[in-house]
């Protein structure tokens, strides 16, 4: 069953940046998938304020505010429509809808009323204070926890971001669990029909040996060579695990290569995307409560905060 492909995607934009980077990969993502899509613009609700103004005979202030709603909606609906315009002019098609609230309700809410429509959301991250966003989250990472579809999160960049993906990464936790964002990988694999791009299976392994400075004959000291022999053997065992789900996509006819990393989940995450050059990463999710309620982890939110690619959380 396919999770993307012949669906639509949701594309959540601020129109902030000049050069339309959010939607400009969005349209990429659509088109490579083969999906329509959907631009979204949330106006974000306030307390309605006039200043003095006169009401007319029998009118009720819910009236008034209901009309001045109106009015701003299809103002902002126009904006948006003419913002986004340049892109229809590149032979283009997708539709626009404007909505007032708060951005995440009502993402949220679009994702959950139409649940089985849409195959992604795609959003676009900013930049916030460190200790804002410690406090509150961002908009992009309580979605990709709540959303009950594929969060595709693109990171803070002022560059316009790349359209080709040559190489992606697939975080794997070596677990039944992670079927969805395997068929993730293979969907995107899959819409290159020249079979060029590159996918890099990895697996991080956390070594946490005791140290040890005594001396060589007590029996610490042979409960620490006890300990580095059983990672030792972990770590062949897994490395022979994460080969093995790259040797099963290259009889697919794929490119694939796998990764171990050992050390510190988070860095070695974030080195891995630079050596290799990636374009797009991939991490699952664990359901943590009901089915629309998931868990993304701290090592996963760190990655977001710092990542320089596209994210994409299953």
């Amino acid at each position: 069953m396919s999770i993307l492909q012949g669906k639509r995607l949701l594309c959540a934009t601020d129109l902030s940046h000049p050069d339309l980077n959010t939607e400009r990969v969005a349209l990429t993502f659509a088109k490579q998938l083969g999906c329509s899509l959907t631009f979204v613009h949330v106006l974000e609700d306030a307390p309605l304020f006039l200043g003095p103004m006169p009401f007319e005979e029998g009118q009720k202030w819910e009236q008034l505010e209901t009309r001045y709603r109106g009015e701003l909606l299809a103002q902002t609906q126009m904006k948006a429509e003419k913002a986004l315009s340049v892109l229809h002019s590149e032979g283009e098609h997708f539709q626009v809808h404007v909505k007032l609230g708060n951005a995440e309700n009502e993402i949220l809410g679009i994702l959950e009323a139409e649940e089985k429509k849409y195959g992604a959301v795609i959003i676009g991250r900013h930049h916030h204070a460190r200790l804002y966003t410690a406090l509150f989250g961002s908009v992009a990472q309580r979605i990709a926890e709540q959303s009950p579809i594929p969060v595709v999160i693109l990171p803070i960049s002022e560059k316009k971001l790349p359209l080709e993906i040559k190489n992606i990464g697939l975080a794997t936790a070596l677990r039944p669990d992670t079927q969805l964002s395997e068929a993730l990988l293979r969907e995107f694999l899959a819409a290159d029909a020249q079979r060029k791009t590159v996918a890099h299976i990895a697996h991080c392994f956390e070594r946490v040996a005791p140290g040890y400075s005594g001396f060589e004959t007590t029996d610490a000291y042979s409960t620490y060579r006890e300990l580095e022999m059983i990672y030792d053997m972990a770590e062949s065992r897994l490395e022979r695990a994460v080969q093995e789900r790259a040797r099963l996509l290259t009889e697919e006819g794929y490119h694939g290569q796998g990764h171990l990393l050992v050390g510190h989940a988070d860095e070695e995450l974030l080195n891995f995307v630079v050596d290799n050059k990636i374009d797009l990463m991939i991490f699952g999710r664990h359901a943590e409560e009901g089915a629309h309620r998931f868990h993304l982890g701290r090592m996963v939110n760190r990655f977001l905060r710092k990542a320089t690619c596209l994210v994409v959380v299953g």
